[in-house]
């Protein structure tokens, strides 16, 4: 398959994240497209580049169904994030439905830790052998953070696994109903707060943007890291995904 030099750029800096998964029997599919509908908190519709659709849930998580608390957030989280944008998917394997279960990136950005971060998944660790160790430790990280700060999901006593909801209300197969690009003039703002706290990046160090300043930071190695507000704070996975979005770096960090 031919790719642009944007999109090819794109797809391998996603493949980089891709390392020793242990699932050496199956295919990788690999393609860069872009949202077109959200259907739940860990499923979405994304178009690719040739015009064909691919029906995906997000690999690793498993979001609030839509009859639980946080289950509606969950998918408005997640229409905010990533609907009508350019993703790189990757995966190597279909759930029961037939959908791809994939890794989705934005902008170089895990959406699936994304959303353990901000408290509207759980980590699933059965599909811990579809994954590489990295992400493992990543995942596990993701959920603990938003566990300890009590976050959306975790604001409960007893939050209810989706898997146990669903041993327990089965529902009938219906079709699939979208938050589709039809029904938005723009992305659904989230209506839960997002936890501040960046995303570890390959390297070891973590970047936070300053929304008010578009200047980031990265820890260690800046005295202003831990200075911005939280109200302010934008986390980015590496230096190349903050400056993809505008960001410059401070004058006052020592070079990693």
């Amino acid at each position: 398959m031919l790719l642009s030099n944007a999109c090819g750029r794109l797809l391998w800096a996603a493949l980089l994240f891709v390392v020793a998964l242990p699932c050496a029997g199956q295919d990788l599919t690999a393609f860069t497209g872009r949202v077109s509908a959200v259907s739940e908190g860990d499923a979405m519709t994304v178009i690719d580049n040739a015009n064909r659709e691919h029906k995906i849930r997000l690999a690793g998580i498993d979001a609030p169904e839509a009859g639980q608390e946080f289950g509606a957030a969950a998918k408005n989280f997640l229409s905010g994030l990533v609907l009508n944008q350019p993703v790189t998917v990757v995966g190597r394997r279909r759930d029961d439905d037939g959908r791809l279960v994939a890794q989705v990136f934005l902008l170089g950005r895990d959406v699936s830790y994304s959303m353990l971060w901000a408290g509207l998944a759980w980590y699933d660790k059965a599909a811990g052998g579809d994954q590489a160790k990295e992400d493992r430790k990543r995942y596990t990280e993701g959920e603990r953070f938003a566990r300890k700060n009590k976050d959306n999901l975790w604001s409960q006593a007893k939050p209810i696994p989706p898997w146990d909801f669903r041993k327990d209300n089965p529902q009938p197969k219906e079709p699939e109903r979208t938050l589709a690009l039809t029904q938005l003039s723009q992305p659904a703002a989230p209506p839960v707060s997002t936890p501040q706290v960046s995303v570890p990046a390959v390297s070891g160090l973590e970047f936070v943007g300053n929304k008010q300043s578009k200047i980031y930071h990265w820890n260690p190695g800046c005295p202003g890291f831990s200075k911005i507000a939280e109200k302010n704070r934008i986390p980015f996975a590496s230096k190349a995904e903050a400056e993809a979005a505008g960001y410059r770096p401070a004058k006052n960090c020592k070079q990693e």
